[in-house]
């Protein structure tokens, strides 16, 4: 910080001669410490903000639930009530697990570092045992249940009490392992993409998966010369249909819409940059998106429970919700810290 340099005039008229004034004896100076500055409040670990109206016009009770590096935030879109929780941020720079249940928030590093769970309207706690370890975490099948990784396993456990519910074995080692948008998880491995369900695996294409959601997937396949084309798969009957369009496996993983009508997905720009757009799985037609998405990938997606909106958190950190008819993007006036992620509760 420069010093500021304060010139005093001392008898420089020509009444009298100039006598020069002594400095006071360090030893006498006052030894009473000043007052000190009021410290600032720390700020609360819950803050509430209650709007006075509904967003987005929603009136149902599902909510959209968002994660940054210190903070977990519960937007009930028909209450108009916003919850923005403080929590340490972890320690690692590892990918991270997000997970909401019917009544808190799984937050869980890839790195052995501790993770937390947020109870609605309480502070964070640390996570219990059998979720309290490194590796990835996906919702499960059941309200208040969660995949976590074991040896050689994902191990379906209770999100409250962290007690094992079931196993399926997986392969070690798997790479590009993630939620199925149904409560399952997906995972590539010898032979192709499987879906694992406490049923069991299930082999869903030998060619690359484009696109996941709770009732199609989107797959790119490739006949034995290599001519590939995109297919949107029927989860409940296994039927397939071809989808006219032309699409990359060379980009994040998007996500179709409960209806199965619409994907979110994305392309790579001239710099490599992938971006986002809507891809109508009937038609073919693309539509972009009005907002730029930081971090580009699908866990910066989400859909709502009745397709009617997209969210994303744009670059700058405010949460946006992209309308599927025009891709035109609508600020929730909530901002995350960077990395943000996204998770819904169903109503």
């Amino acid at each position: 910080m420069p010093l500021a340099v304060v010139l005093v005039a001392v008898g420089l008229g020509r009444a009298g001669p100039v006598e020069p004034v002594r400095a006071p004896d360090p030893t006498a100076l006052p030894t009473t410490p000043p007052t000190a500055l009021p410290s600032a409040a720390p700020a609360p670990p819950i803050a509430v903000t209650t709007l006075g109206h509904s967003l987005l016009g929603v009136t149902a009770g599902w909510e959209l639930f968002g994660r940054g590096a210190e903070e977990v935030v519960r937007i009930e879109l028909a209450r108009g009530r916003i919850t923005r929780t403080a929590v340490a941020p972890l320690l690692s720079g590892a990918p991270v697990s997000f997970v909401v249940g019917p009544d808190r928030a799984v937050v869980r590093s890839m790195d052995q570092v501790p993770g937390y769970v947020v109870p609605d309207g309480l502070p964070a706690r640390p996570l219990p045992a059998g979720l309290d370890g490194g590796g990835v975490a996906f919702p499960g099948p059941t309200p208040g249940t969660v995949w976590v990784e074991g040896a050689a396993t994902m191990v379906l456990r209770g999100m409250a009490d962290g007690r094992p519910r079931w196993y399926v074995p997986v392969p070690e080692s798997t790479p590009e392992i993630s939620a199925d948008g149904a409560g399952g998880i997906v995972f590539r491995a010898t032979g192709g993409v499987y879906a694992a369900t406490p049923a069991g695996l299930r082999r869903i294409t030998t060619g690359a998966l484009l696109a996941v959601g709770p009732s199609r997937w989107l797959t790119l396949d490739c006949d034995a010369t290599h001519r590939c084309r995109p297919y949107a798969i029927d989860r409940a009957t296994g039927a397939r249909r071809a989808v006219p369009a032309v699409l990359s496996a060379d980009v994040p993983r998007g996500l179709v819409a409960p209806n199965g009508r619409t994907a979110a997905l994305f392309r790579l720009r001239r710099d490599g940059t992938p971006v986002p757009y809507l891809l109508d799985l009937s038609t073919g037609a693309s539509l972009p998106v009005g907002v730029s998405i930081d971090p580009p990938s699908e866990d910066n997606l989400v859909w709502s429970p009745d397709s009617r909106w997209l969210f994303t958190t744009a670059d700058t950190g405010m949460v946006s919700a992209i309308d599927p008819a025009t891709g035109a993007a609508t600020e929730l006036g909530v901002a995350l810290t960077t990395p943000g992620q996204l998770a819904v509760r169903p109503g």
